[in-house]
């Protein structure tokens, strides 16, 4: 799937850099400094495995980049106003993905990856990990998929840094590689 990502800061430049490791081809909208560096390459220093990436497409005007499947906007407020006149080019750029039902969601033609990622968005000021039951045969799917150990760890670590539920539930921090992954222990059980 080819994303365009709008801003590479901590959120866009983490987002984005997964992205690329899982497959996935991302174009940026930056400016200034964060354009400069993104033409030289981008380096990912993580707790959850570093990642060095060599030069990115990358741009101040959307014109100038490929049409994307997907726009993901990781602006702050403030700077949305300046996003404004491009929004026609991203015809699609908003998506409420509170109005859609989570089958929707699961139902729409992407990856895994991208329809875990659209549901656990929905539920981002709920119970995210509740929401994972929901997405079972997904995270299976993404397990088995090349890097797709590493993509969930940094899919669950957000979860539990962003679930509002209290930290028991983010209990698949444990050591052992079937702890780590619960919808495993939770298949071997039924």
């Amino acid at each position: 799937m080819n994303f365009v990502i709008v801003g590479a800061g901590g959120v866009g430049g983490n987002l984005g850099a997964r992205l690329i490791e899982a497959g996935h081809g991302v174009s940026w909208v930056v400016r200034g400094r964060s354009l400069e560096a993104l033409r030289k390459g981008l380096e990912l220093k993580s707790p959850l495995g570093d990642l060095s990436l060599g030069p990115q497409k990358a741009s101040d005007d959307p014109a100038k980049l490929e049409a994307p499947q997907a726009v993901v906007v990781t602006v702050k407020l403030y700077d949305l106003a300046e996003l404004a006149p491009h929004v026609p080019r991203f015809s699609y750029l908003v998506d409420d993905l509170t109005r859609a039902s989570d089958r929707e969601l699961l139902a729409r033609t992407a990856t895994a990856f991208a329809r875990v990622v659209w549901v656990t968005l929905k539920h981002a000021r709920g119970d995210l990990m509740g929401a994972l039951h929901r997405v079972v045969a997904l995270l299976r799917e993404i397990d088995a998929a090349p890097h797709g150990p590493a993509v969930l760890g940094a899919l669950l670590q957000y979860l539990c840094t962003s679930d509002t539920t209290p930290r028991r539930r983010c209990g698949w921090r444990a050591k052992s590689a079937q702890e780590q992954r619960p919808w495993r222990r939770a298949q071997r059980r039924s």
